[in-house]
């Protein structure tokens, strides 16, 4: 019988355990990348919409309801807002009209465009 030589473990078990151990932190180092990537794209797309709602809540408040196509942009984000007539009754007093609304926002985020769309309908004064 051999004396209690063996205490320690052998260079090539401690090499399979720090192999083992580097892909383990590889393969979490790239689930929390991947998850801190849809928590930022979580944030743009709330933002985003955030700002179509806006727009389309005060589209027709204060002002006369229009047929227009405006776009603009608003820091990251690029916007765009459409109306159209879609039926109109002439009144004495001018016309009221029923209004197809639609406003869309994109922003580009990691070469990829991404967008959020809002449409309704509004009654409004207006006539054109």
């Amino acid at each position: 019988m051999r004396p209690d030589r063996q205490r320690g473990f052998t260079l090539l078990e401690v090499i399979i355990a720090l192999i083992i151990a580097g892909l383990a932190l590889g393969v979490m180092f790239d689930a929390a990348a991947t998850g801190l990537r849809a928590s930022q794209r979580a944030t743009r797309t709330a933002e985003a919409l955030s700002m179509a709602r806006s727009r389309l809540a005060t589209l027709g408040h204060g002002t006369p309801l229009v047929t227009a196509d405006t776009q603009g942009d608003d820091g990251a984000y690029h916007w765009r807002q459409r109306v159209d007539l879609l039926a109109s009754l002439p009144r004495p007093r001018g016309a009221v009209g029923l209004y197809a609304i639609r406003v869309a926002v994109s922003w580009q985020e990691d070469g990829t465009m991404h967008a959020v769309e809002l449409a309704g309908r509004r009654l409004g004064l207006g006539g054109s």
